[in-house]
């Protein structure tokens, strides 16, 4: 179940972008919380590694395109 997790890494993390950004187009967030949850979890993905910080990542990346 990880490994093809990994493998796909690029596609996930587009997919988290892609699905932000339609998040906008369902409901407008406050930009100021969403934006303090992307760049926190941007910042736990530092320390985290392998499957974990992939999933932070995405997280990160999802929120950012909500906000954008």
């Amino acid at each position: 179940m990880i490994a093809p997790l990994l493998r796909a890494r690029p596609h996930l993390l587009a997919a988290a972008l892609c699905i932000g950004l339609a998040g906008a187009n369902l409901a407008r967030p406050q930009a100021l919380p969403v934006l303090f949850v992307a760049l926190a979890a941007a910042a736990v993905a530092v320390v985290l590694e392998g499957t974990v910080r992939l999933v932070v990542v995405a997280v990160a990346l999802a929120a950012a395109g909500w906000v954008w």
